[in-house]
């Protein structure tokens, strides 16, 4: 309910991220200047589209990050999913053997 909450509106999301308007930061267009630094939570454990660019971040910079998947082509394995029907014995002698080695080592 809190994300839901914090990604339902920018100033929510901008609150939770950066503060409070005008004491911990302040918006210079459409991005922030940092009065202080310290966080609830930081903005790049949320990457969202409601993530903001700093002051301190060159135009080039922001410009590289907005243009990164520019021409990105899809994995030849994107939406792949195995169907073990055919193997279903053989991966669980597979299983079996993890469960019964690995298993006492892990933590």
């Amino acid at each position: 309910m809190f994300v839901n909450w914090m990604c339902k509106d920018q100033k929510n999301y901008d609150m939770v991220v950066y503060g409070i308007e005008g004491t911990d930061f302040t918006l210079e267009g459409d991005k922030i200047n940092r009065i202080t630094t310290d966080d609830l939570i930081p903005g790049w454990m949320l990457p969202t589209q409601m993530s903001r660019f700093t002051t301190t971040d060159s135009d080039e910079g922001v410009a590289a990050v907005k243009s990164w998947n520019d021409g990105a082509k899809y994995s030849k394995i994107f939406g792949f999913m195995f169907n073990d029907a055919d193997v279903s014995a053989e991966a669980a002698n597979l299983q079996a053997a993890v469960d019964e080695y690995f298993g006492p080592i892990q933590f």
